[in-house]
C-alpha cells in the first residue's frame, strides 16, 4: 500500500478510476473514485468494526475481529472457502485517499463446486458516512465488468446476494444490471443466521441454452424460468422450484449444471419465500430507488 503522505493524481490513475455520477462528486467535493488492490490497516479495522455494530447480513460477522484484524487474515479465511479478489474502494480529496469501502469477487460458490463460469460477487460493504449516495451501483458495475473480462465467453451467470431492500430494489430496477431474483438463502451470520435474497446474472447464450432445453423436456421448468426473466412474480412460484429442477436434472448436463448451482447457493423451498410479503419486496416497482 501507499504510504500515507502519497498524493494520488488524477490523472495518472485513470484506468483505477470507477465511474460516478457528476452529481454525486460535486456534492461530496471528492475529484475521484478509485478501485485499489490494497488496504490501509486501519481502514480495514474500522471497516471491521463498523461492521460488528451495524445491523447488517454479513459472512464477516461470524469471525471475532480480535481474531481478523486485519486484511490478510479475511483474505486466508475467504480463500479458504472460494479464490477471491478483492477491491478496495477510495474516495480521492485533493490527492489524499479517503476509504469509502470494499467488495469482492469469488471464482465460483465454493472449492467443491464443479462447474467453471459461475462467479460471486459478494462483501461489499460502505462505509456509513458514504452510504445513501449512489455508490452500490458503480461498484456493483464494476465487478460485472471484471467478471466478464475474466471469464469472457466461458461466463454463464454472475451470483449476488443481499439482505438490504434498498439495494434489492435499486438491483432489479437498474436495466444494465440485469439480475434475475432466484428465491432465498438463510446466510451464516454467527450467532444468528440473515434471510438473503439471491439473484443471477445470465450471460444471454447460457439463458437461451436453459430456455431452449427446458422448453423441450419441461414446460412447467420452462414456464417459471420465463417468470424469472420477466420478473414476473406469484404467489407460491417459488415453493415447487427445486422439485421441478429436482425433476428434471437428469434429462439433460445443463439441467443437472443449474441444479447443482441452485444447491451450493443453498435456495431455500418454503412459505417463507413465496410469502405475499416477501414478493412484495422483491417485485419490479419503477418507483424505487
Amino acid at each position: 500500500m501507499p504510504s500515507n503522505s502519497t498524493l494520488f493524481k488524477i490523472d495518472e490513475l485513470e484506468s483505477r478510476i470507477i465511474p460516478v455520477s457528476d452529481e454525486t462528486l460535486d456534492r461530496l467535493r471528492i475529484d475521484a473514485v478509485i478501485c485499489l488492490d490494497q488496504v490501509y490497516e486501519r481502514d480495514f479495522k474500522n471497516l471491521l468494526f463498523e461492521l460488528k455494530e451495524m445491523k447488517v447480513g454479513h459472512t464477516w460477522k461470524k469471525y471475532p475481529i480480535l481474531d481478523i484484524g486485519n486484511y490478510y487474515n479475511i483474505q486466508t479465511q475467504e480463500n479458504k472457502k472460494r479464490d477471491t479478489k478483492f477491491f478496495f474502494y477510495y474516495a480521492i480529496k485533493n490527492g489524499e485517499p479517503d476509504f469509502l469501502g470494499t467488495a469482492t469477487v469469488a471464482s465460483k460458490i465454493n472449492h467443491d463446486f464443479k462447474h467453471d463460469g459461475f462467479p460471486v460477487i459478494s462483501r461489499c460493504f460502505i462505509l456509513k458516512k458514504y452510504r445513501e449516495n449512489r455508490f452500490y451501483a458503480p461498484i456493483l458495475k464494476h465487478r460485472i465488468k471484471f467478471c466478464e473480462d475474466t471469464f469472457g465467453n466461458g461466463l454463464k451467470a454472475i451470483h449476488m446476494g443481499t439482505s438490504n431492500i434498498r439495494v434489492l430494489k435499486a438491483t432489479l430496477n437498474d436495466s444494465f444490471l440485469d439480475f434475475k431474483f432466484i428465491g432465498c438463502e438463510n446466510l451464516d451470520c454467527g450467532s444468528y443466521k440473515e434471510l438473503v435474497y439471491d439473484f443471477l446474472k445470465f450471460s444471454p447464450d447460457y439463458l437461451d441454452q436453459l430456455l431452449s432445453t427446458t422448453m423441450k423436456i419441461d414446460t412447467r421448468l420452462y414456464e417459471f424460468i420465463s417468470q424469472i426473466v420477466k420478473l414476473e412474480f406469484s404467489s407460491n412460484m417459488f415453493l415447487d422450484f427445486k422439485t421441478l429442477i429436482d425433476e428434471a436434472r437428469m434429462e439433460s448436463p445443463i439441467l443437472d449444471e443449474f441444479a447443482n448451482l441452485i444447491e451450493a447457493i443453498g435456495v431455500i423451498q418454503s412459505d417463507e419465500v413465496s410469502s405475499d410479503k416477501l414478493l412484495a419486496k422483491v417485485k419490479f416497482d419503477s418507483r424505487a430507488s
